[in-house]
């Protein structure tokens, strides 16, 4: 047993925590307030517009309701109370109605600063409500209302844009009614309720729970496949398989050193119990403490056996682990222990990264998500299945649990395994009718800990600016660190100083660095673990810690953070040794809390605190908040240490705090939103959604299930019948909330999918991408030099990457970058990694192309493409809207004050116009004392008309209601045809879910839509260059809308449809005289950035093959009429696509595409040119030209890097070309 950690604290830290003695004091000493208090607090909850409101909560709604108001917060006087070794505080409150001259008073009390004010507002919120008359009115103001801005924005009519929408419109043959004239009695709707087509119903898979086996010959489970011929697995008899496992295992040399410490574990002594009982019964829970050795251990015991039994190939285990660094620390550990590599009896599986075991005997550790994704092709040849850290209780855990009971029922044979060192075991026992509880209360060493006021007695810690309350006497003698009560050990001093450390409620880097440095000093060295609850704490300490002294006792710091995104490279660091004179540092989020063990660690400091993603009902939104982790959380880091020798644990919370705490997490599946979940119930054929979910070890509110149901539907993800869609079925397989994954799949009609992607990716890490904590005017210039013309957070990430990639191409690193734009360049490492992430999952699941780069996205306000990825976003966040009124105050759309955060470019860039527009939408609304909104972009009302809003009135002649609170002054028919278009957008997106081929297309419908949501998109500023109808954007999409008369009279269209009309018939175009060589080779250029964006695929060249080039001479009345032209339906034989495919991958001289390209006889619009053909002269100038005749470009692709200089200088000045396809008059601005 250790010596204690300090001499000056004794072994009763963990004693009953200090109260006031109740003894001394008789009924007539209570005050009147004493009396009232008595009796009020046994209300423990009031319920107010269906929301539930506590003393935790109820300062936070106080205060929204006030600020609703125009009031500001409650000021609390604070006082204290002494007795001896005690102190109690109390608060008093007042607030007084002006309008209604009523004054409310309430008096609180508690523990803490901290207690008595939420006492205290508790009560006046009580108060408040329990009168009629201020209760009916605060119901009032949460009420819809139109929003009080002043000044009534006021949009011009484009005249050539409005004519431009009817001409679509009429091709489509949508028919808008016609607006009568303005009766203030009369409400009338401008809200499209077209539909041009509808999400089809996913095919309906079978459910998995039908779908298991035990392992058998020539199956391979880890990858659901039919093993090789060639393997040495293949043909072979189970039995034949577990003679040849065994003979291998049977060439293996144990080494004492290995051998040794797995016995020295704690479960080993339980090793044969463990195994019995697995053995005996279906579902075995194991409860043993932390470092025991269950994570390592018992898989290996159940392998063993098997293979000693000579059933070795019977033996086939997932191991699921609640994060991807503990499923492959642990494999490569588990490898090290049976002498093998891994990838022999022993692999890993998990998002991305993958080393899977052989196909029988062996043991696969994964992620919980990667087990659920490996389900939706059955459980086949998998004997037992282990859940790790059973506890942690996340949302897919439960689900898995639900999945793994349902199995149990039906396959007996299925081994289920669960393990945990602090679990519920009464839950469990409950919940599996089966289920059968080893035990283990073996303990391996000694753990001394501590809590937050024995900390501050021992270091006799005094925070800076830190002053007794006003009403204290200042007693030398009272208010001294050697009061110290023999029973507790503590000090006045040391209790109100905690209170004031937790009352902050901010983490006290201060102490952590004082405890680092005591622990450097210790004569016994070993590493120090953290524990932060995210990454801007734990990038805040690691920048503290530097700037700081970092020589303590001879000893420099050896600093490491460890998250979940950081590369696995970076993870494994925390395993090595220090180099001599360092100590080594480990700063972590609850990523190290479970499941690993890093040996030197001697010490570990717990801020006791978590970041977890909360869903709020009442806005809408998911955001993650920091709060108080478990009691069980707690004891999982206090077990980091004890695990090869006595450790010490620093918990920076209190004793009462800690008492306070609830036993265990709450489930996710309680607090966070069910949309993935029953979008993964769909995929995996399990059934009615509520149905299924309810079956959870703690069920949600049905209701809850419902209601995130509906919303699956209103974006489409589910149909009328509650069944996946093709939309359904692509956000399932994004790991990002669903209505961010539309928001990206919807980019893909404007080809924006790259820098969505990239905004997406940093808005769902919820981390800051700045340096905080530097300088404020650094800040500033840091904003400016990246944002140019542009007042927006949300494109940020966009520009930043732009910047560091142009740069870093003149020599400079991108880190040495990151610190001169002030850019945390672990965030950024971060972001580029999750945008790796699901560039890649929307390319091979979504089958979405990607271009994995970033192009055309400068800063300037020309930009086209930065408005229309604007416009989505408000899509994405609405109803997140607010009015700016000043710099510094905003009214949201529920007519509540809001101020932007301090770290929004709103709030840092040094020129602020706000002429340009009034409005913003913002991500997520964060609330404190002031509720603030977090990542601001400026928007104009149109983008808030075109995806926004949900209904639009007429209110006036020549004014609208936007959902009956923003008032715009416009022509009320320029606002129905904006309207009319987001049908036609969604009606693309339904083309982009069922066949995302089309993006590959130069499909005249979706340049249609592409051009005129780009010029909705830049209009509607009061003052903005983007006003000018006769400005061309940056990157615009150019077509010149054909002859509507002509086109209804020859053609019969199908909406969505225009693709087929053009390139599955003949198609005879005019080859104008006038292309000279300048137009070829602009054409050149283009034919060489299709490189970026689009290959041809088998289905293209099928319809390719199909289109008839006509030579024409030079003379442009020489156009062939095509009124009679029908619709075909093209069938090609398998034969002919072997061909066609072939033909892909061959660019020689003698190839079929060289020979018809040559011959002029092939179209290769869409043709993935390879560098070879670039190098061929007389190949370059019959493509070219080839390409000239359709009259098709995209114009936000790349320019070739060698003509880029000559692109630039001919552009400008270039001739129209005009184009008839069949009826179409396409006009391309070259």
């Amino acid at each position: 047993m250790l010596s204690s950690f300090w001499h000056t604290i004794s072994n009763n830290s963990n004693n009953t925590p200090d109260t006031i003695p109740n003894e001394g004091k008789t009924l007539t000493d209570l005050t009147e307030d004493d009396k009232y208090l008595k009796d009020e607090n046994e209300i423990k909850e009031i319920i107010f517009n269906n929301i539930t409101i506590t003393r935790e909560n109820s300062k936070r709604y106080l205060n929204e309701i006030l600020q609703k108001r125009g009031m500001s917060a409650v000021d609390y006087d604070v006082s204290t109370k002494t007795n001896k070794y005690n102190i109690r505080f109390f608060a008093t409150g007042k607030i007084k109605f002006l309008n209604s001259n009523q004054i409310f008073e309430a008096n609180g009390m508690g523990n803490s600063k901290k207690e008595a004010t939420n006492d205290c507002s508790f009560k006046l919120l009580h108060k408040i409500l329990s009168s009629e008359n201020l209760s009916k009115s605060f119901r009032e103001v949460n009420e819809q209302g139109i929003i009080d801005i002043g000044e009534v924005v006021s949009i011009e009519k484009d005249e050539k844009l409005i004519k431009d929408i009817e001409t679509y419109l009429r091709i489509k043959q949508i028919i808008l009614p016609e607006l009568p004239k303005y009766n203030p009695k009369i409400k009338i709707s401008l809200t499209s309720h077209i539909i041009l087509n509808k999400h089809k119903q996913d095919s309906v898979k079978n459910c998995i729970v039908d779908q298991w086996s035990l392992p058998f010959a020539g199956f391979n489970c880890w990858n659901s496949s039919v093993i090789n011929i060639n393997s040495i697995y293949a043909n072979k008899t189970l039995d034949e398989l577990s003679t040849y496992i065994g003979r291998e295992e049977s060439l293996k040399i144990p080494l004492p050193i290995i051998e040794n410490a797995r016995k020295s574990l704690p479960i080993y002594k339980h090793k044969d119990k463990i195994i019995e009982k697995c053995l005996k019964y279906q579902v075995v829970l194991i409860k043993s403490s932390t470092g025991s050795g269950k994570s390592t251990q018992v898989a290996q015991y159940l392998l063993s056996y098997y293979i000693n039994e000579g059933r070795g190939a019977e033996f086939n285990c997932y191991i699921t682990q609640p994060r991807r660094f503990s499923a492959i620390s642990l494999a490569e550990r588990v490898s090290k222990e049976r002498y093998e590599d891994i990838g022999l009896s022993v692999g890993y599986s998990v998002r991305f990264d993958s080393r899977l075991p052989r196909p029988f005997g062996a043991i696969c550790f994964c992620t919980v998500g990667t087990l659920l994704k490996r389900m939706e092709g059955g459980l086949f040849g998998v004997s037992h299945i282990i859940i790790d850290e059973v506890h942690e209780r996340e949302l897919n855990t439960d689900f898995l649990l639900i999945i793994l009971r349902e199995l149990s029922y039906k396959f007996p044979n299925l081994k289920i395994i669960l393990m945990s060192a602090t679990v519920d075991t009464t839950l469990f026992s409950n919940y599996f009718y089966n289920l059968e509880i080893v035990s283990i209360d073996d303990k391996g060493y000694n753990v001394e800990h501590y809590f937050l006021q024995d900390i501050v007695q021992a270091l006799k810690y005094m925070p800076e600016k830190f002053e007794f309350p006003h009403n204290i006497k200042q007693d030398n003698t009272f208010w001294n660190w050697n009061n110290i009560n023999p029973t507790t050990g503590l000090s006045p001093i040391s209790k109100i100083i905690t209170e004031h450390v937790l009352e902050n409620e901010e983490i006290p880097y201060e102490i952590i660095k004082k405890l680092i440095e005591t622990c450097a000093k210790k004569e016994e060295r070993g590493s120090v673990l953290v524990f932060m609850p995210g990454w801007n704490e734990i990038q805040h300490l690691i920048k503290y810690l530097k700037e700081s002294k970092q020589n303590t006792n001879g000893l420099k710091y050896h600093i490491l953070p460890l998250h979940s995104l950081l590369p696995i490279e970076e993870q494994r660091l925390v395993f090595e040794t220090p180099p001599d004179g360092y100590i080594k540092i480990i700063v972590s989020t609850n990523i190290a809390e479970s499941s690993i063990t890093v040996n030197d660690v001697l010490y570990v400091i717990d801020t006791c605190r978590v970041r977890k993603k909360m869903y709020t009902k009442r806005y809408n939104m998911s955001e993650f908040v920091q709060m108080w982790t478990s009691k069980a959380c707690i004891y999982q880091r206090r077990g980091r240490v004890g695990r090869v020798r006595d450790g010490f644990c620093f918990h920076l919370c209190s004793q009462e705090q800690f008492d306070q705490l609830p036993e265990y997490s709450m489930p996710e599946i309680l607090i966070s939103p069910l949309h993935s979940t029953i979008l993964a119930v769909k995929v995996l054929g399990l059934g009615n959604s509520v149905d299924f979910i309810m079956k959870a070890l703690e069920p949600p509110n049905k209701d809850s299930i419902i209601n995130d149901e509906i919303y699956l539907q209103t974006i489409c993800a589910l149909d009328e019948f509650k069944e996946l869609t093709s939309l359904g079925r692509k956000l399932a397989q994004l790991p990002i909330s669903p209505i961010m994954g539309k928001t990206i799949l919807m980019s893909a009609i404007f080809d924006l999918v790259d820098p969505m992607t990239m905004i997406v990716s940093h808005a769902e890490l919820q981390k800051d991408i700045f340096h905080l904590a530097s300088n404020n005017i650094m800040l500033k210039n840091s904003y400016d030099k990246l944002l140019g013309d542009w007042q927006s957070d949300h494109l940020l990430p966009l520009f930043i990457h732009n910047y560091i990639k142009k740069n870093t191409k003149q020599a400079f690193s991108m880190q040495v970058l990151c610190q001169y734009i002030n850019i945390n360049h672990s965030t950024y490492k971060m972001m580029l990694s999750l945008y790796t992430q699901l560039t890649k999952i929307l390319q091979s699941k979504c089958k979405i192309p990607c271009l994995n780069e970033i192009i055309n996205m400068d800063n300037s306000k020309k930009n086209v493409r930065s408005h229309v990825i604007l416009s989505l976003l408000v899509g994405a966040y609405y109803p997140n809207i607010a009015f700016m009124k000043k710099k510094k105050k905003f009214i949201s759309i529920d007519r509540s004050s809001i101020i932007p955060h301090k770290y929004s470019s709103i709030f840092n860039k040094s020129y602020l116009s706000f002429s340009s527009s009034p409005f913003c939408v913002y991500s997520e609304k964060v609330m404190s004392i002031f509720p603030q909104c977090k990542e601001i972009s400026v928007i104009s009302p149109l983008q808030l008309l075109l995806f926004g809003c949900k209904d639009v009135l007429i209110c006036g002649e020549n004014e609208i209601l936007l959902d009956n609170h923003i008032k715009i002054r416009m022509d009320p028919k320029f606002a129905q045809l904006i309207l009319a278009i987001r049908p036609c957008v969604d009606e693309l997106l339904i083309s982009v879910c069922e066949k995302p081929h089309m993006l590959s297309y130069l499909d005249f419908n979706r340049y249609c839509v592409k051009n005129i949501v780009e010029r909705i998109s830049t209009l509607g500023y009061k003052t903005n260059e983007c006003n000018d109808i006769n400005l061309l954007m940056k990157y615009q999409t150019n077509i010149s809308f054909p002859d509507v008369e002509t086109i209804l009279e020859q053609q019969n269209f199908v909406n969505g449809d225009f693709y087929n009309d053009i390139i599955n018939d003949d198609l005879k175009v005019l080859n104008n005289e006038h292309n000279s060589e300048k137009l070829v080779q602009n054409r050149y250029n283009e034919l060489i950035n299709l490189e970026h964006q689009t290959t041809l695929t088998n289905d293209l060249c099928l319809k390719s093959s199909k289109i008839q080039l006509y030579k024409v001479n030079s003379n442009p009345s020489n156009i062939v009429d095509n009124v009679n032209r029908k619709r075909k339906i093209i069938e090609n034989s398998s034969s002919y696509n072997d061909k066609m495919f072939s033909m892909i991958h061959d660019y020689s001289d003698n190839s079929p595409i060289y020979n018809k390209i040559k011959n002029n006889d092939l179209s290769i619009s869409n043709v993935k040119i390879l560098p070879q053909l670039q190098q061929n002269k007389l190949l370059k100038n019959n493509a070219a030209k080839e390409l000239s005749k359709h009259n098709f470009t995209i114009p936000e692709l790349p320019m070739s890097k060698n003509n880029i200089d000559i692109q630039n200088s001919e552009v400008i000045n270039d001739n129209t070309e005009k184009i008839h396809y069949s009826g179409f008059s396409c006009k391309q601005n070259l």
